[in-house]
């Protein structure tokens, strides 16, 4: 019965679900994520506890899944018809997502990472890895396109991870800058290799 009510009631149900991601936002600025009780999250929600389980299994899940909606932000750009500037473009509004000021919450993003596995972020139907995907094909076969999509995008999460490693202190202003010629580095140097005819 609860699942027609969610079906009949998109907006409802999109609106319930803000308001819990939201409360954990500002439950964050507080404490960890591991420090939060679901029940004080509910309370900052006016939620009831049965209400998150229904659209959450857990506060990984819900904190995740926030983060789907910044994907948005890749529908919205404006490509170029140069695969280069494109991949730059695309590359610069994913790293854009880490925000210097608040890295406190980028950690505690890639803690839920580890600890419950959203199979959207892995996703070849996801915006970002089909804008890549396109832009990318423009510079490798077919064949390559996948593999070279993937390296790019896992080589961001480890430049995302090692800053997540780091005192904010120690992480340059020009952070955004310098990751983006390191990805671009590693693109040139793959589509060189294809290029050579060496993988």
């Amino acid at each position: 019965m609860e699942e027609k009510e969610i079906r009949r009631r998109p907006n409802q149900t999109e609106k319930t679900r803000r308001k819990i991601v939201e409360a954990i936002h500002a439950s964050m600025k507080e404490a960890d994520l591991s420090d939060i009780t679901i029940r004080s999250v509910c309370n900052k929600a006016g939620v009831s506890i049965g209400t998150f389980y229904l659209y959450f299994s857990c506060k990984e899940a819900a904190l995740l899944y926030g983060y789907r909606q910044a994907d948005e932000q890749f529908l919205a750009l404006q490509l170029e018809e140069d695969a280069w500037n494109s991949i730059r473009k695309i590359m610069t509004c994913y790293l854009k997502m880490v925000t210097l000021e608040d890295m406190h919450a980028v950690r505690q993003i890639y803690i839920c990472h580890i600890k419950y596995h959203d199979t959207y972020f892995f996703d070849e139907q996801r915006p970002i890895f089909q804008l890549l995907a396109a832009e990318v094909g423009k510079l490798v076969s077919k064949t390559a396109v996948k593999d070279v999509t993937w390296g790019l995008l896992t080589t961001a999460r480890g430049l995302i991870y090692h800053a997540c490693c780091l005192k904010d202190e120690q992480i340059a202003p020009d952070w955004h800058e310098k990751q983006l010629e390191e990805l671009m580095d590693y693109l040139s140097y793959r589509v060189q290799k294809l290029q050579r005819g060496t993988t």
